[in-house]
């Protein structure tokens, strides 16, 4: 199975499907994931199990959601006029490594996750603070300069948690193809940027389907 170091998100207008592209920067290590409508909703049912279940509710998530909702509404106008806005969560974490020791009761539910912690320092005006984010821009001409294979189509993802660590598998036509194990913390912070590029209008989907 490949590793995951990072997972980017992008909703394609004329396809009308939402992609998830495993390590878009790795020419060697690259799989791009096909998530339609009807899979979407299967994860973010599966996304809310564990929310509900391991997150206290989604604490952490529901505080990201609601400060990055103008940017939500943003990536519809930008749908609606054809204009997509793709997502990168990055991971330098290494923990992910830690993959053999956890339980290996996988529970199959079309579930989504990523990466690792990134720390990245947007140079800001003198005398203010340093922010520091998980997540950042690019655009679509970084992610078809890798691009070596075609995209497959998600089945499902697996998930496994031991203590405040989560691993999730990645399933396509039967295969277990990626892996990565994030902290419940950082699981809430992928599946905030994740939510950015659901074509909520377009799919009939209420943006707050996970409230």
């Amino acid at each position: 199975m490949i590793q995951i170091n990072n997972l980017t998100f992008s909703y394609n207008p004329r396809e009308d499907r939402i992609f998830f592209y495993i390590n878009h920067s790795d020419f060697n290590t690259r799989i791009d994931f096909i998530v339609t409508r009807k899979k979407l909703l299967e994860l973010l049912n599966g996304f809310d199990e564990i929310l509900i279940n391991f997150c206290d509710n989604g604490k952490i998530f529901k505080q990201l959601y609601k400060e990055q909702e103008p940017l939500k509404l943003e990536v519809v106008k930008k749908q609606e006029t054809k204009k997509v806005k793709d997502e990168v969560v990055e991971n330098i974490d290494k923990n992910n490594k830690k993959d053999n020791s956890l339980n290996k009761k996988d529970n199959k539910i079309s579930t989504r996750e990523t990466e690792k912690d990134e720390k990245c320092e947007d140079k800001t005006e003198e005398k203010k603070p340093i922010k520091v984010t998980w997540e950042k821009n690019i655009t679509t001409s970084d992610l078809n300069f890798t691009k070596n294979k075609e995209a497959l189509i998600l089945d499902a993802i697996s998930y496994a948690r031991k203590n405040n660590n989560i691993t999730f598998k990645y399933i396509s036509s039967g295969k277990q193809l990626a892996v990565s194990t994030m902290s419940i913390e950082m699981f809430q912070k992928t599946l905030s940027s994740m939510m950015r590029v659901i074509p909520f209008v377009a799919w009939g989907i209420s943006p707050h389907i996970l409230d």
